[in-house]
C-alpha cells in the first residue's frame, strides 16, 4: 500500500465477530490488539506517499505486524503483541471489515466500532488461513499472485481488479475464493501501478515443483504445480515416462505410462524476465491386474427394498468400475459401490467390471428377489367430471399383485 493521507484513526480492520482490530493513529503508528485494553502501539510510523508491504499475523493469543521494503527486502517486526487476557484469534465465520476499527466514538464511548478510512493506493490484498512466517512474508512481499489457485493456504486474493454491479458500485474481484467485495462508502479511482512507481522492484523467480501424488500408479492422472514464485508467468515442463512429455501450462495434468523412477524438470520466468529451475524425481508404481469382487447384502432381498452391493475388488483405489444390475430400476452404474431397488421378484444377475492400466476383470453373481405383499395405489386421471361422464382410475400398485 502507498498511504496518501491519514485520518485519526485510518486504515482500520475489524473482525465483526471476536475482538481483533487494527488501525493507524494520528502519528501514523500502528495500533492493534484484541480490544482497547489489550492492544499495542508500534514505536515507529509508516511513511506517506511510499509503497510499503504490511503483513498482520494472528496466531492464537499473539499478533505480529511486519513492514517490508519493496526494494531492499528488509523486514521489520513493528509489533509483537501477546494477549494479557487470554483473547485469541480471528473468527473465521463472520465478516472482516476494512475501513472500520475499534475505538472511542465522538460521544466518548469506549470500545466502539468506528470509521477508519483507507486513503491511498493499493496493490494487492491477500488473506491466508495460517500464520505465515517472517521468512515467507519477506520472500513473497514483492510478488504478484498470477496463479492464486496454486497456493492452498491462500483463501482470498484481491489484485485490485474491479468490475461493477447492477447498482453501479465498484466490486473488487477475489481471484481465489470468489468472495468479491462491494466498495460502498468512499471515492475510488485508478491509482498508480506499483511496477511503474518501482521499476527496480525486487521480485522472486524460483521454481518449486509440487506433485499431487508422489507414488502414482501407471495410468493414474497426476497434477503438477509450480508453487515457487507467484510472479512466474512462463513455464517449460519436461516429464519422462509420461504420455505428455512437454508442457507450458502452470499446472499440467499428466498420465505416466512407464513404471519406475521418473524425472520432472521445470524452467520458469517471471514478469520481469527473472528465471528459475527445479527438478524432482518420483516413483511410478506398476499397475496391478484387477480382481473384481463384491459382497451381496445378507438376509432376504425383497422387492422394493434399497439394496447396497459393497465393492471388495483389488486394487480398490486405482481402478474404474462398471456395474450391470439386471432387473433393477437403474441397470447401469459407474460407482465404487452400487445401490439398487428391484421392483419385481425373481432371480437376477449382478455384474461388476474392474479396469486398471493393466487390464480388465469381471465377476457375476446371482441374487434372488423374493415376493412381498403388494402395495395398493392408484391415481384419478380426471378429478372433476359432469354427471354421466367417465372417470379414469389408473392402477399404480407395486410388487406384482395377482388380482
Amino acid at each position: 500500500m502507498k498511504p496518501t493521507s491519514f485520518a485519526n484513526p485510518s486504515f482500520g480492520i475489524k473482525a465483526s465477530s471476536g475482538k481483533f482490530f487494527f488501525y493507524l493513529d494520528a502519528s501514523r503508528k500502528i495500533v492493534t490488539g484484541f480490544d482497547g485494553g489489550d492492544a499495542s502501539t508500534s514505536s515507529s510510523a509508516l511513511t506517506a506517499n511510499k509503497w510499503q508491504h504490511i503483513a498482520i499475523v494472528v496466531k492464537k493469543t499473539n499478533i505480529s505486524v511486519y513492514k517490508t521494503g519493496y526494494l531492499t527486502q528488509s523486514i521489520t517486526q513493528m509489533i509483537n503483541k501477546t494477549s494479557g487476557y487470554g483473547n485469541s484469534g480471528i473468527s473465521g465465520s463472520n465478516d472482516l471489515w476494512f475501513g472500520k476499527t475499534e475505538g472511542t466514538n465522538a460521544s466518548g464511548n469506549y470500545k466502539q466500532i468506528i470509521n477508519a478510512p483507507w486513503n491511498g493506493d493499493f496493490d494487492e490484498l491477500h488473506i491466508w488461513n495460517y500464520a505465515r512466517s517472517s521468512a515467507e512474508i519477506k520472500k513473497a512481499c514483492s510478488d504478484i499472485y498470477f496463479r492464486p489457485s496454486n497456493y492452498p493456504g491462500l483463501t482470498h486474493c484481491y489484485n485490485i481488479n474491479t468490475s461493477s454491479n447492477s447498482e453501479g458500485h465498484i466490486v473488487l474481484i477475489d481471484s481465489k475464493g470468489g468472495h468479491n467485495v462491494t466498495l460502498t462508502n468512499g471515492t475510488y479511482s485508478t491509482g498508480t501501478n506499483v511496477m511503474t512507481d518501482l521499476p527496480n522492484k525486487w521480485m522472486s523467480s524460483d521454481a518449486v515443483i509440487t506433485v499431487s501424488n508422489t507414488k502414482p500408479v501407471v495410468g493414474e492422472a497426476v497434477t503438477l504445480s509450480d508453487t515457487g514464485s507467484p510472479s512466474n508467468v512462463a513455464w517449460d515442463w519436461t516429464i519422462t515416462g509420461s504420455e505428455t512429455t512437454k508442457s507450458n501450462s502452470s499446472s499440467p495434468i499428466v498420465v505416466f505410462n512407464t513404471p519406475g523412477q521418473q524425472t520432472i524438470t521445470l524452467s520458469t520466468s517471471n514478469i520481469k524476465g527473472g528465471t528459475g529451475s527445479a527438478t524432482r524425481t518420483i516413483t511410478v508404481l506398476e499397475a496391478e491386474e484387477p480382481v473384481a469382487d463384491f459382497r451381496i447384502p445378507e438376509g432376504n432381498l425383497a422387492a422394493g427394498d434399497h439394496l447396497t452391493f459393497i465393492n471388495t475388488s483389488t486394487p480398490l483405489d486405482n481402478a474404474t468400475y462398471k456395474w450391470t444390475l439386471e432387473g433393477a430400476e437403474v441397470e447401469s452404474l459407474r460407482t465404487l459401490n452400487a445401490a439398487a431397488t428391484y421392483p419385481a421378484n425373481g432371480i437376477y444377475t449382478v455384474r461388476l467390471e474392474a479396469t486398471t492400466a493393466a487390464g480388465t476383470h469381471s465377476v457375476e453373481k446371482q441374487i434372488e428377489i423374493v415376493k412381498v405383499a403388494p402395495e395398493a395405489a392408484f391415481t384419478i386421471q380426471n378429478h372433476v367430471v359432469l354427471k354421466g361422464e367417465k372417470v379414469n382410475f389408473i392402477d399404480n400398485s407395486k410388487y406384482e399383485p395377482e388380482k
